[in-house]
């Protein structure tokens, strides 16, 4: 990574731990309380937002708007606590790759965890990031499980769909 970009992949990754700090407090109170999810307030996204999940013949992707969005994540959240998530998660990856100085890739990897401190489960996902007025905002999600393209295939497919 060049000096340049360095301020940027900063900038990225901060607004990536803020989603991994805001979003799952909002899931929990929607699983605990019941509480709607306030996507204004946390300020994560952009909608319409490009959603992968999976790979290869088996892949879904959808162009999702807030609503599509929120049902997914939070049927997904739902079956996680039926299965013992306790509202805590940790992100053992974060890697940024910047595009632009108005767009990058992050990639991460986590764990949720029960209560009793055990992993629940992992995940991988990309996050493709642009800069907006508000601040860095996620317009596309690419969940897939490693192994997946690496970043540097991710901004070619993107650039030559004249998406960057």
């Amino acid at each position: 990574m060049s000096d340049p970009e360095r301020p940027v992949a900063a900038e990225i990754e901060a607004a990536c731990r803020r989603y991994y700090t805001d979003y799952p407090a909002a899931l929990w109170r929607y699983l605990t309380e019941g509480a709607a999810i306030d996507y204004d307030a946390l300020g994560c996204w952009t909608f319409p937002m490009l959603l992968i999940i999976g790979m290869g013949e088996h892949a879904l992707i959808t162009i999702s708007d807030q609503g599509i969005y929120d049902s997914q994540v939070r049927g997904a959240y739902d079956q996680y606590y039926a299965e013992g998530w306790a509202g805590r998660l940790n992100l053992d990856h974060v890697r940024v790759t910047v595009v632009s100085a108005e767009v990058g890739l992050v990639e991460v990897r986590g764990t949720r965890f029960r209560a009793d401190g055990s992993d629940l489960n992992h995940w991988d996902a990309c996050y493709l990031m642009r800069r907006t007025q508000a601040g860095w905002r996620q317009c596309a999600v690419i969940d897939t499980e490693a192994p997946r393209p690496p970043a540097s295939e991710w901004v070619r497919w993107l650039r030559s769909a004249g998406v960057l």
